[in-house]
């Protein structure tokens, strides 16, 4: 035989060793800690709804069992028309205190429209908001960033994405059990003699599992 083919023969007989720099287990335990966590969290049924009120705060009406609707009731003489809002909350209790959020989308499903939402709306602002644990009426939800994001397509069935992870990374931060949100017309109402609104799907009134409101979250952990 050779003495090539005897050497290759030689080091094929020779069991495998892996090759590396010493100090693997810590950096794989660094690895699983960092190793980012995607969640999906649907809306709270008795937290999420919609307010209504008129233009001189005679009205105050809606509630969590309410399907969310934004917009506007028909122009009523001496009472003016009513503006609707929605509302959505989410648990966060199974994030971690120390989470840092790289990426959250909150996803809403619009299910119908009435009248001519974009006429009397123009779009619709997003807020965060916070109310905690009781479903507030219209003015009551604490402000903690107006507008921060813009609804524009106000006729298209079908899903709304909005990006909160700075809402929702604020939430973590500040200890807060429930991240918040509000749907808004930009234009309160038209004052018209129709009703014009966009329904929007909920937790409890929404039977597809698939078209209910939530909140997709990805994090780490130190």
């Amino acid at each position: 035989m050779k003495p090539i083919a005897l050497a290759l023969c030689f080091a094929l007989s020779l069991p495998l060793v892996a090759c590396g720099g010493g100090g693997g287990g810590d950096d794989e335990d660094n690895n699983n800690q960092n190793n980012p966590v995607v969640v999906q969290l649907r809306s709270t049924a008795d937290l999420d709804g919609n307010v209504a009120a008129n233009n001189t705060g005679n009205i105050d009406v809606g509630g969590s069992a309410a399907i969310p609707i934004v917009g506007d009731a028909p122009f009523v003489v001496g009472d003016g028309a009513l503006q609707r809002r929605g509302l959505w909350s989410f648990d966060l209790t199974g994030i971690p205190s120390n989470a840092t959020i790289t990426s959250a989308t909150l996803r809403l499903v619009v299910s119908g429209t009435a009248g001519d939402p974009a006429a009397a709306m123009a779009q619709l602002f997003v807020d965060h908001v916070n109310y905690g644990d009781t479903f507030p009426i219209f003015n009551l939800a604490n402000a903690l960033d107006l507008n921060f994001a813009q609804i524009t397509d106000l006729t298209t069935i079908g899903e709304r994405l909005v990006t909160v992870t700075a809402q929702l990374q604020d939430d973590i931060d500040n200890n807060r059990e429930r991240s918040q949100y509000r749907v808004r017309g930009a234009i309160g109402t038209n004052n018209d003699p129709q009703a014009d609104f966009i329904i929007f799907t909920d937790r409890e009134n929404t039977a597809i599992v698939a078209n209910r409101p939530t909140l997709n979250i990805t994090y780490t952990t130190p």
